[in-house]
């Protein structure tokens, strides 16, 4: 199946998001959901979303550190460490790969 994107789509989704239709496409062309393709194409689906969770707590937590105040608007000190230890996990594992 081929899909089609306007330059509208195009302009607002995200580097990620656009990857992940470009898998989520070829994924769909796949008759056999046992080929390695498919195989291989999920695994990538899967670490691309991976990597945008680790991106996105590595975000929460440096906006935490930087302006005291959680995503949800809520202060909170005690939250501190666990931040630093999200953004210490997600960092290891940006830079592992």
């Amino acid at each position: 199946m081929h899909f089609r994107w306007t330059i509208q789509e195009l302009k607002e989704w995200s580097n990620k998001e656009l990857i992940k239709a470009f898998l989520r496409e070829r994924k769909s062309s796949c008759t056999n959901m046992y080929s390695p393709l498919y195989k291989r194409l999920t695994k990538l689906e899967a670490q691309v979303d991976e990597e945008a969770q680790a991106y996105k707590d590595m975000h929460e937590a440096l906006t935490f550190l930087v302006t005291g105040k959680r995503e949800d608007g809520k202060y909170d000190r005690h939250d501190a460490a666990g931040f630093i230890r999200i953004a210490e996990g997600a960092l290891a594992k940006t830079e592992g790969e």
